[in-house]
């Protein structure tokens, strides 16, 4: 049986896979794209209008202490004319089948414990180290070479971010990109979680030669540990990194990752997963939503007005700090709702870096970049304060 020391691993494990352990903030803020299969997603080449209101390609401004050179994401299929409000609710894992197909042939330890409010949550430990953790909306799975990933990876805009490093098309010869994303996608829905057609995805091809290069292991003072680095790399190594999240009226779903990690990146998608020539290795699947239309009609507000939003916000600070807003992506956001249901709301995610002046022991000031985001509802126009 587990002990009662697998929730303190679990948290750990959550943590370590989505950020590198030990790691500090960035001073390079990285702007992100996400790429899709079933819906493309890519910078607007054409105007959008709703009852007049056009989206532009790129959206430029300068006031006091805030410059708009900002790239408008939009996904090329997104019809601005016919943007409702939709409810969803949250698909559940089959706990039974999930364990069938992601822990065939593993011969395992099992703890099954139930809350007082009737949350069932499935924990199982493999003979070689394998973790599985089932629970009513969320799984996990971490076989062999999954403790890796984050001693080469990180995808979050505040920690480190390489993905940028890894080729996004690059195919390798145990199988095709596109097999292994379908396999994934089959993998869920014999788990009980139906994806369907409608989802973007970054698709991130990691070679065995940039993850030796990029391998970071840091030691308790927080410098850089090669004793704990991996000895041997080879092209058994090779495999490809999946983020994927459900798209709702051509819009890719956004929501507070875990009800605490607010980053809309891939670091925080709802599927992310790693698939090398043994198949599925990694599974980190948080909240995937059914999805059912309202009957509101949503007219959203010109872009320029909403930008006035986010120029508002960073005009009232009165400092030497100067933001640049490099990036908006319109977005479908999930919150809950009083009835255990979410409501599905566009929003504007922004990206701004901030340029920010910190004193230094000598008294002068030091210049440090951080790349924040801004959630502005792309209906009312007001700030989201999560």
């Amino acid at each position: 049986m587990l002990n009662k020391k697998s929730n303190l691993l679990i948290g750990i494990l959550i943590i370590s896979s989505l950020l590198y352990i030990g790691c500090q903030e960035s001073d390079v803020p990285v702007t992100l794209t996400q790429f899709s299969e079933a819906t493309d997603i890519d910078e607007d080449t054409s105007a959008s209008d709703n009852d007049g209101i056009t989206f532009p390609e790129k959206y430029e401004k300068e006031s006091g202490n805030v410059t708009f050179e900002t790239m408008i994401v939009l996904n090329k299929d997104f019809n601005p004319n016919e943007i409702y409000d939709y409810i969803a609710t949250l698909q559940q894992p089959d706990p039974s089948n999930t364990l069938k197909v992601l822990f065939s042939g593993i011969n395992y330890q099992e703890e099954i414990t139930t809350n007082d409010s009737g949350q069932t949550d499935y924990y199982y430990a493999g003979q070689n180290g394998e973790t599985l953790l089932i629970y009513p909306e969320s799984v996990q799975l971490y076989k062999s070479f999954a403790d890796h990933l984050p001693r080469v990876l990180s995808l979050s805009y505040k920690y480190n971010y390489n993905g940028d490093k890894y080729s996004q098309s690059e195919e390798f010869s145990f199988a095709a990109r596109d097999t292994a994303l379908t396999d994934i996608l089959d993998i869920l829905s014999k788990m009980g979680i139906t994806i369907g057609n409608d989802y973007s995805y970054s698709g991130y091809s990691m070679d065995y030669q940039t993850m030796k290069n990029e391998e970071t292991v840091l030691g308790i003072q927080g410098e850089a540990d090669p004793s704990q680095y991996k000895e041997n790399w080879s092209s058994d190594d090779d495999c490809y990194y999946f983020a994927l999240r459900q798209t709702c009226q051509k819009l890719p779903v956004y929501y507070i990752y875990s009800d605490i990690y607010k980053e809309a990146s891939d670091a925080f998608a709802q599927v992310q997963a790693a698939y090398s020539k043994d198949g599925l290795f990694y599974l980190l699947m948080d909240k995937t939503f059914k999805f059912q239309k309202g009957d509101t009609k949503l007219k959203l507000k010109n872009f320029e007005e909403i930008a006035g939003t986010v120029e508002y916000k960073y005009a009232n600070i009165i400092s030497d700090d100067n933001y640049i807003v490099t990036k908006a992506q319109l977005m479908m956001m999930a919150r809950q709702e009083k009835n255990e249901s979410y409501r599905l709301t566009p929003v504007w995610v922004f990206d701004v870096t901030e340029n920010l002046k910190l004193q230094s022991g000598e008294g002068s000031a030091e210049e440090h970049s951080v790349l924040n985001q801004v959630i502005v509802n792309a209906v009312t126009g007001e700030e989201i304060i999560q």
